[in-house]
Order: structure tokens, then C-alpha cells, then sequence
């Protein structure tokens, strides 16, 4: 499959969706928070906590061009949860996003890859060691999965407790199934998965330093 515009749009959106969901979660969990999603030039500007890892604009500029004028709404946005602007820079959004931004003083951090496969009816999941279970998380125990995922994560047996509370709010989430491994009944690791427009995004996959 060729990475086309049309592609990148689907699993950006989607991504931005998923992301979108957890912050409002967050919201529920913590109603003094403030304004935890905007629309923004096609995409989302998502606030889930200042020091927190969702708050980000995901997918803008996919869907045509970004003026000045969006760039400055959208710092604002931000400038209001004290939070500096993270942005989610797809190599497919539109050209004038990447001339707005470096006429401003933002930088590159970091860059990471998207990796996806098509699934077709009929295939069969590759086997595994009858020790190793997955189990869907429910609320009763969210907070013993979401303990285990941050261990994993920061690969410490106490995580940071702001960490362990962003990871449990993914399982208040409405779009997220939430799993959580176990092996001979001992938990291992964990993971997530949302669906948006056939798109199944996984996400916050970890797996204990001991397994």
C-alpha cells in the first residue's frame, strides 16, 4: 500500500479521534481541568493536562491550508491551559502549514513513524504459548491494568502517580478497548485499541521489564 494523502488523512484522523476521546475522559475524571478538545483547521487541538503527552494538535493542515490567522487561535488555545504547543506534524499536510510554522519560532523534536497493515476477512491471528492470556480490561479493574502499563512504560515498579491516572483514564474512554496480558495468571503487559472510519489504532503498549 503507497502512503497517499488519502491514507495519511484516514490514520491521522483517526489517531486525533482516538486522542480527542482520552482527553475528554480526562475531562470527566477531572472537571476543574478546563477545555479539553477544539476543532482546528481540519484537525484537533487536544488538552488532557499541562505535562501530559495527549495535549497536542493532531491532523491539521490534512485537509487544505492553515493561515496565520488558525496558527494564532490555536496558541491561544494553549496559552490558556499553560500548556506550550505540541504539534503533530504529518509530511502530508498542506505546504502552508510548514511555511506558517517556520516563520514562527517553533522547532523539531522528534520524529516517529506510523506503521499499518491492512486486515482482511478470514485471517487468522499468529499463534502463541497457551501460558499467555489477553484480557479486556472493565472498570473493576482498570486501575490494576493501568499500574501495570505505566510499570512497563518508565520500567519502575512505582510510576509516577500523574502518569498511572493519564493511562487509567484510557479505559473511561468511549472509543478504547483496553487489554491487559497475563502469562501462567501473572500480568505482563498491556495495550489499548479504538476504531475510527475502519481504522484500528493501538496504542499504549507496554510490557513489564520482568516478561
Amino acid at each position: 500500500m503507497f502512503a497517499d494523502l488519502t491514507l495519511a488523512r484516514r490514520l491521522e484522523n483517526a489517531d486525533a479521534s482516538v486522542a480527542a476521546d482520552c482527553a475528554r475522559a480526562y475531562a470527566q475524571r477531572h472537571p476543574d481541568s478546563g477545555p479539553t478538545v477544539r476543532t482546528f483547521a481540519g484537525g484537533q487541538a487536544i488538552y488532557a493536562g499541562p505535562e501530559s503527552p495527549v495535549s497536542q494538535a493532531i491532523a491539521i493542515g490534512m485537509n487544505g491550508p492553515v493561515s496565520a490567522d488558525q496558527l494564532d487561535i490555536l496558541e491561544e488555545f494553549y496559552r490558556s491551559n499553560n500548556t506550550p504547543v505540541n504539534i503533530e506534524l504529518c509530511p502530508h499536510a498542506d505546504a502552508t502549514l510548514t511555511r506558517a510554522l517556520s516563520d514562527r519560532p517553533y522547532r523539531l523534536t522528534g520524529q516517529s513513524n506510523v506503521l499499518y497493515q491492512p486486515i482482511h476477512r478470514g485471517d487468522h491471528p499468529p499463534s502463541h504459548d497457551r501460558a499467555l492470556q489477553v484480557h479486556r480490561v472493565s472498570p473493576d479493574n482498570a486501575a490494576t491494568w493501568a499500574n501495570v502499563s505505566a510499570r512497563g512504560f518508565v520500567g519502575s515498579d512505582a510510576p509516577p502517580a500523574d502518569i498511572v491516572d493519564l493511562i487509567e483514564t484510557t479505559a473511561r474512554s468511549e472509543s478504547a478497548t483496553c487489554l491487559l496480558v497475563t502469562i501462567d495468571g501473572t500480568p505482563a503487559g498491556g495495550g489499548s485499541v479504538a476504531i475510527h472510519d475502519r481504522v484500528a489504532v493501538l496504542f499504549g503498549q507496554s510490557t513489564l521489564r520482568s516478561h
